[in-house]
């Protein structure tokens, strides 16, 4: 155990963190399947991970409605129940994760009869160390005034999303071996860099100071995070300055929740201050874009945005097709940035 745990404090990524965590304590318990989701409003709004027996198969698949009405019933305390399914007992258990990345979390644990889970002490020790683990990674990763993820982490996220995706969702035909629904996760449509920056918020400062400058700041954050999914990455880049990665989604979904996130912040009325808008530059995490490039591109877009007119979301490619942007040459030499 102590040496599955040294592993799992070399992970820095909160996604691999949380499939080591199911894989571990699978391998641990060896029950018939373990799974890890997130509620937010009593409703699961990612696909979850399931271990499946018998080769600790990770993989993404969707919640039964079953299983989240139990989360429901159990509402933040640990339910064991057993059933009938497909001829045979299953005894079930959910164990409530505590505040997981801000949205509720439960693990569910499966065992068919003849191995019922009695010591639960495993478990839960282990998920107060993956809760504690989560919090320290939060606290380096994360911008101290508005929870979110910082810039120092930024770099690693877009090189992630550009490498090919790492084999987690076990081979072929996996999910039909979950019992229902379980379907696996359709491969991802894309993902999309949008750089955001508030419209005039020099003038904020200037005039009413750094304390009203905090607030506008903070507020933003939190229309962010209600404007954009759960799997979505939220970063401060600086000052007055977002990035947002939409992740497995099309130039229209992306597009249409950056649109969203836009009339929302037009829309809000800042105490003494009105209306505070953003201006959006937008282009397409693919290929083999260096990350400075791809935010050199961002940022052209942006800077299209904030010279005609502000307030609305530019889109990198569209403007280099309509010739109204310069295409970005990639940049030579080896210096980073980030």
């Amino acid at each position: 155990i102590l040496e599955r745990v040294a592993g799992i404090t070399s992970i820095r990524d909160a996604d691999l963190l949380d499939i080591s965590m199911v894989r571990t304590l699978f391998e641990l318990l060896a029950p018939q399947r373990i799974g890890l989701f997130r509620l937010e409003a009593g409703q699961c709004r990612e696909a979850a991970l399931w271990a499946v027996a018998p080769n600790c198969e990770v993989l993404f698949g969707e919640v039964p409605e079953a299983l989240l009405l139990r989360a429901r019933m159990a509402n933040g305390g640990r339910l064991r129940w057993q059933e009938q399914a497909g001829g045979r007992t299953v005894h079930a258990a959910l164990f409530p994760v505590a505040e997981l990345r801000a949205a509720s979390a439960y693990l569910y644990v499966e065992h068919e009869e003849g191995r019922v889970l009695d010591d639960t002490r495993l478990i839960d020790a282990f998920l107060r160390f993956h809760t504690n683990y989560c919090s320290l990674l939060d606290y380096s990763q994360r911008d101290q005034l508005t929870g979110l993820l910082n810039r120092r982490t930024f770099n690693d996220c877009v090189l992630r999303l550009l490498a090919p995706r790492p084999a987690a969702t076990g081979g072929e035909g996996a999910a039909e071996r979950m019992p229902e629904p379980g379907t696996r996760r359709p491969p991802p449509a894309g993902n999309w860099l949008a750089l955001l920056d508030l419209d005039h918020f020099k003038r904020v400062n200037d005039r009413f100071g750094h304390l009203y400058g905090d607030e506008v700041l903070l507020t933003t954050s939190q229309i962010l995070k209600r404007s954009f999914r759960q799997s979505d990455l939220l970063f401060r880049f600086g000052g007055e300055e977002f990035v947002v990665i939409l992740r497995d989604t099309d130039r229209e979904g992306a597009l249409a929740a950056l649109e969203h996130f836009r009339a929302a912040m037009a829309a809000h009325v800042f105490p003494q201050l009105g209306q505070i808008t953003v201006s959006i530059g937008v282009v397409e995490l693919k290929g083999r874009a260096d990350v400075v490039d791809l935010v050199d591109r961002a940022d052209r877009a942006l800077y299209f945005a904030k010279g005609n007119g502000r307030n609305q979301v530019a889109v990198y490619e569209d403007l280099v097709g309509r010739g109204l942007v310069r295409e970005a040459q990639p940049r030579a030499g080896e210096v980073e940035l980030f």
